[in-house]
């Protein structure tokens, strides 16, 4: 039994990440020490080309379109030149130094699946750097990243898929780990991550008492030079687009009829305390007249009086709201954990009107094939 399952693991794996980054900077520098490190002519042409590649992206802010325009090239043949000298499309200057994370010991928590009704659990276990969010079976050794390139639906949840291993409503605790900073840790599910409560105040509380190891490998972020939106910006209009900013921001507005009606809110990420606070309190919610419809899907099996917001068309049946405008903080929520799913932080400003997963996704991959974030 998952609930029975208490392990203790220290992180003692050592790769060559644990080192400090100073000893592994090369000490060479100046052009005679530079051209003795060419084994031939082709090794230095393609030193040559890389820097002035990189020379011209910076130029032109990173922007792959504009720099192929004025090279006079392809955008094509400029991202092959980017994958293959590895060239990395965010700016040092602007990135703040953090390090990866993991969690001190492993910890369990026990529940039931929102959408599956399974009871099921969950099992978080420390990885050493660079190994990533990784989703597994408690069942068998299967196992998928927690990645938007292993992101099998969108709908009413956030599912991954590789292979027979499946992972499904993985929002709530993804949005924890990307609030908290951590970056590399196995987690244990038996197909779908439990409700709980229906926010994510239960993995805040799991995290901070499984207490948070800082490691030697740095943390890239991702960082935006310019807007990118998917859908037609306009107040009437489901769109979701990023801009640039100082650290990450969320203004989410939704419009749905009463009760609810309009709601916006704005949430500047701080630290996990802001998170904590402002956003991980906020709960699914769900409308009478939908239930038939998802339990005719197979799903909200496992929806309780307690693990979600009822509304039917006059008034919140079930609870008390933890805020006036729980709604738009709970789609921030979501938002949160699908913004984790390139595998690193990202910075800029995101602004939503009346989107969901499937739009959250598209942005993810409009952000991925522009920044080359493969």
């Amino acid at each position: 039994m998952v609930e029975k399952i208490v392990v203790s693991v220290p992180t003692t794996s050592i790769t060559v990440n644990d080192i400090p980054q100073s000893i592994r900077k090369e000490i060479e520098s100046g052009p005679a020490q530079s051209s003795v490190r060419f084994g031939s002519l082709q090794e230095a042409e393609d030193a040559w080309r890389k820097n002035y590649l990189v020379y011209h992206l910076r130029k032109n802010n990173r922007d792959i379109k504009h720099t192929a325009q004025q090279l006079k090239i392809d955008e094509a043949t400029l991202s092959s030149y980017i994958k293959q000298y590895g060239i990395i499309l965010t700016d040092p200057k602007k990135q703040r130094m953090r390090h990866q994370r993991t969690l001190k010991r492993s910890m369990v928590l026990s529940g039931r699946g929102l959408h599956s009704g399974i009871k099921t659990g969950l099992i978080l276990s420390p990885l050493p750097p660079d190994s990533g969010i990784i989703f597994g079976n408690i069942a068998d050794e299967e196992t998928i990243p927690a990645h938007l390139d292993y992101v099998e639906s969108t709908e009413y949840a956030t599912a991954l898929r590789k292979g027979n291993a499946r992972a499904t409503t993985i929002e709530h605790v993804m949005a924890t780990l990307h609030a908290y900073r951590i970056s590399n840790v196995l987690i244990k599910i038996n197909n779908e991550v439990p409700i709980m409560d229906g926010s994510a105040v239960d993995f805040c509380q799991l995290i901070e008492d499984a207490g948070i190891e800082e490691q030697e490998a740095e943390l890239d972020e991702i960082v935006v030079s310019r807007r990118y939106a998917v859908g037609e910006i306009g107040a009437d209009q489901k769109y979701i687009c990023i801009d640039p900013a100082d650290t990450l921001t969320i203004h989410y507005t939704l419009h749905y009829p009463s009760p609810v009606g309009r709601q916006e809110y704005t949430f500047v990420f701080e630290n996990e305390q802001s998170f904590k606070t402002e956003i991980a309190p906020a709960r699914t919610f769900g409308f009478l007249k939908d239930i038939e419809a998802l339990e005719k899907k197979g799903l909200a099996s496992g929806g309780r009086l307690d693990n979600f917001i009822l509304i039917d068309d006059e008034k919140i049946i079930n609870t008390e709201l933890r805020f006036p405008d729980e709604f738009v903080r709970h789609k921030i929520l979501d938002l949160m954990g699908d913004l984790y799913l390139l595998g690193l932080p990202i910075r800029g400003k995101i602004t939503a009107n009346m989107t969901g997963h499937t739009q959250n996704c598209e942005l993810l991959r409009l952000l991925r094939d522009n920044l080359q974030l493969h």
